[in-house]
C-alpha cells in the first residue's frame, strides 16, 4: 500500500503544498513540537522540505483544537516551525476545522479552489488522500512520507516471520484497507469530474 507512490522531488514546482493533519496532544506545559504526535512531526518536517526545495509561496496546515481554549494543530504545526526557523507568516495558511480527509479537501477547495496541492500525508495513508481529493473535484500531486516500510527488498519469506515491532501498524492496515473499500463505495455512487489545475 505505501509504494504507490515515491518520495516527491519538488524541483520546480509552484503548487502549495497542503500538509494534513496529523494528531497531537493537548499539554499546554510542553513546546509545540512535543504537542505533536510523531507521524505529525513527520509531516511537518516533510512540508517544510518540500516547501524549501520548490517555488511553492504557500505552506498550509489543517486540524482542528481538541480542547476549549487550546490551539488548533494547523497552529500549533505553525507555531513550532517559527520558533525553529524564519518563514513569513504570509506564506502560511492555517485550516482549523477539518477533522478529516474529506474535510480537509473540502476546506482546501473554499480556500484555494481547484489549485493542485503537493499533498503531504503518511504514505499508508495516501492512496486514500488522493481518492478523497479526486472525489472532491481537486487532482493533487502526491509527496508521501513517514514511510513503515523501509526496506522492502527483503526476502518474502520474511515478511511471514510475526515481529511484535510491527504490530501497531496492523490497525493502520486495517484502517486505511476499510477506509478505502468505504470511499471506493461512495465515489461509485457519487462520482464527481475532476477540474484541478496543475
Amino acid at each position: 500500500m505505501e509504494n504507490k507512490y515515491e518520495v516527491l522531488d519538488p524541483n520546480g514546482l509552484k503548487n502549495p503544498v497542503l500538509v494534513l493533519g496529523g494528531g497531537h496532544d493537548t499539554l499546554n506545559n510542553l513546546p509545540y513540537n512535543q504537542q505533536l504526535t510523531n507521524g505529525a512531526l513527520g509531516r511537518v518536517v516533510e512540508g517544510l522540505r518540500l516547501f524549501r526545495a520548490s517555488n511553492s509561496k504557500t505552506l498550509i496546515f489543517s486540524g482542528p483544537s481538541l480542547a476549549e481554549h487550546h490551539p488548533t494543530q494547523a497552529e500549533i504545526q505553525a507555531y513550532m516551525l517559527s520558533e525553529i526557523c524564519e518563514l513569513s507568516s504570509d506564506a502560511i495558511l492555517k485550516l482549523n476545522t477539518p477533522t478529516t480527509t474529506e474535510e480537509e479537501a473540502i476546506s482546501y477547495a473554499q480556500a484555494l479552489g481547484s489549485i493542485s496541492p503537493i499533498l503531504v500525508t503518511k504514505a499508508i495513508h495516501m492512496h486514500r488522500a488522493v481518492l478523497t481529493f479526486n472525489s472532491q473535484g481537486i487532482q493533487v500531486i502526491p509527496a508521501p512520507c513517514n514511510f513503515i516500510v523501509k526496506n522492502s527488498k527483503q526476502p518474502w519469506f520474511l515478511w511471514l516471520v510475526p515481529a511484535f515491532s510491527q504490530a501497531p501498524y496492523l490497525g493502520e492496515l486495517l484502517k486505511e484497507s476499510f477506509g478505502l473499500l468505504f470511499l471506493m463505495i461512495r465515489i461509485k455512487a457519487n462520482p464527481k469530474p475532476i477540474l484541478s489545475k496543475v
